[in-house]
């Protein structure tokens, strides 16, 4: 923040404090530290890159990765959203042959899992799915386009409500 920003009715201690405290954010220790190994995705595969993450209610995490690599194209057989229990050991994965490119994920106060798939390629992609917890479809909103620019669905934080967009408008659920 630079101080000719700051608000000019505040007293010149409290914009030099603004200045300070911004200043020295970034300096602090991380508070986290890795754990290898602690996430056990089934034995006859790998993660690949995790798109997003999301606790449930219940100590177990929901996760939207890209069928073992950055993409779900051509791995239909692989469910790119899983649950792990809190221990970090597999429970269940849904999803196969539904998605491109798993982007966001949320978990809804009634325990529904809302996935978004942030890219089209024919008849797949741009779309956002509301599954049960046990994987059943509740719920599929599409909208594909042949530009990649229209259309990409990123983040369900308030899925009952609405679910952000990347480069174009929002689209309403």
């Amino acid at each position: 923040m630079r101080l000719e920003h700051a608000p000019r009715e505040l007293p010149h201690i409290a914009r030099l404090a603004l200045v300070c405290l911004c200043g020295t954010a970034g300096a602090q220790e991380s508070l986290y530290s890795e754990v290898s190994g602690w996430l056990r995705p089934p034995f006859d595969r790998a993660l690949g890159s995790v798109s997003s993450v999301y606790p449930g209610s219940d100590g177990h995490l929901w996760i939207a990765e890209r069928c073992g690599q950055n993409s779900c194209v051509g791995r239909d057989s692989l469910a790119p959203v899983q649950l792990y229990d809190p221990s970090g050991r597999w429970v269940r994965g849904f999803g196969e042959a539904l998605f491109l490119w798993p982007h966001g994920i949320y978990v809804d106060s009634d325990g529904n899992i809302w996935v978004t798939d942030a890219d089209g390629d024919g008849p797949r992609g741009h779309q956002v799915f509301k599954f049960s917890p046990q994987g059943g479809i509740l719920m599929r909103r599409v909208r594909y386009s042949a530009r990649k620019s229209a259309l990409r669905p990123c983040e369900s934080t308030y899925a009952d409500r609405v679910v952000s967009d990347g480069p174009g408008p929002l689209a309403y659920c």
